[in-house]
């Protein structure tokens, strides 16, 4: 079970393998911690949008749902081109502020039952969206593994809460752990409480009944509790 107490394997567990996608969208990085929560709102509209307009087009996209949950990275500026090889080039990519004094890399770990539509149309939609080096990243599941432990795998995967970073990773002479400081661990978790908790960071699409629309869903199950892993 994933450290906050969600089981979605609950909610997924009819899905057939096949269709299900793990995907991870990295948003734009940004320079202060109050900017994560409008930009995740945001995120959320676009990818209602997107799964709407997806069954607009393809029937099978009626039971389109998905399941996951926002985090963020955190860095000095200093570091960034410490990193590794792909993290690098994708802040690089999509561009952040070099001068400011931190760096947030907020970004979306999602698990994603197709119901049978295009993967291919939908991977179209959100790399239109979030263009740039490995920004919309689609991977399928372990064959080797059950759906049930897959499930869990990626969840606890999702909701880590790591919070700290590697530097010169391929260079071990030179190599090292950063640990976020104890005043950003802080203004993270007073950030995330003076917004609805862990909440904030949960996402569960599904589609409507009543229209092609999307709608957020979340299980009335769910505990507001994650620990930090510092």
């Amino acid at each position: 079970t994933p450290c906050d107490g969600t089981r979605p394997s609950d909610l997924l567990g009819r899905s057939e393998p096949a269709n299900l996608r793990w995907v991870t969208i990295m948003l734009t990085p940004v320079s202060h911690v109050s900017a994560i929560k409008p930009q995740i709102a945001k995120v959320r509209k676009d990818l209602r949008n997107l799964a709407a307009r997806l069954r607009r087009k393809d029937a099978r996209a009626d039971n389109l749902r998905m399941f996951g949950a926002f985090e963020s990275d955190w860095y000095y500026p200093h570091h960034v081109p410490r990193l590794s090889g792909y993290k690098r080039r994708q802040l690089e990519d999509i561009g952040f502020d070099y001068t400011g004094s931190e760096v947030w890399f907020p970004h979306l770990h999602v698990l994603i039952d197709l119901g049978g539509a295009s993967e291919y149309r939908f991977r179209e939609l959100l790399e239109r969206k979030w263009p740039g080096y490995r920004r919309v990243d689609f991977k399928t599941l372990d064959a080797s593994k059950t759906l049930t432990q897959n499930v869990q795998n990626l969840m606890g995967y999702t909701l880590k809460c790591k919070h700290r970073y590697d530097i010169d990773p391929f260079r071990s002479e030179t190599a090292s752990t950063v640990r976020w400081p104890a005043d950003v661990v802080e203004k993270y978790h007073v950030h995330l409480q003076e917004n609805g908790g862990f909440a904030m960071l949960r996402f569960h699409l599904r589609p409507t009944k009543s229209d092609k629309t999307f709608a957020e869903h979340e299980p009335d199950y769910i505990d507001d509790y994650m620990p930090v892993v510092i």
